[in-house]
């Protein structure tokens, strides 16, 4: 069983996008995009770290996918 989170498949698919993209103007909007979800997912992963284990819940970020 593996856990991979939304963001991490949502990073994935933008750079496939983005690798498609030819039209600037969208390539620059898809690459603020993705930088603005690095940094979101990072302060939730520093917010999960200071709440310790037990304590984290569940949230909507994340979802067990298995393969």
């Amino acid at each position: 069983m593996r856990f991979v989170s939304l963001s991490d498949v949502a990073a994935r698919v933008t750079d496939e996008i983005s690798n498609d993209v030819s039209h600037l103007d969208l390539k620059a909007a898809l690459e603020q995009g993705d930088s603005t979800s690095k940094r979101w997912a990072e302060q939730i992963d520093r917010a999960m770290e200071q709440t310790g284990p037990g304590q984290q819940g569940t949230t909507r970020s994340s979802k067990r996918i298995t393969r």
